[in-house]
């Protein structure tokens, strides 16, 4: 008895997640798509810099040259990837 009330209150709350899946407005759907590849990037970007991290700490080791090497690149190409990000965005704005 208790089994077959389980399924039928499974069988509901599918039924309902599917309801308000289809009834999704397009908007929504537009924002979703932006935000998965937004996510998509962001973790590609991620994934590509920790290879990045492993390939140095691999050819070179775990030292303070290394250190201070990784710190010098930061310092170098942080403010051009700064201001990149900026004028994209006021470029794209509007």
């Amino acid at each position: 008895m208790f089994a077959w009330l389980s399924k039928t209150l499974r069988v509901a709350a599918v039924q309902r997640i599917e309801h308000r899946i289809h009834a999704v407005q397009p908007a929504n759907v537009h924002i979703a798509k932006g935000m998965a590849q937004v996510l998509l990037f962001v973790f590609l970007g991620k994934l590509v810099g920790a290879v990045k991290e492993m390939a140095i700490a691999y050819r070179y080791g775990v030292s303070e040259v290394v250190d201070a090497y990784v710190f010098a690149l930061t310092l170098v190409t942080w403010l051009p990837g700064v201001w990149q990000s900026v004028l994209l965005i006021f470029a794209f704005s509007k």
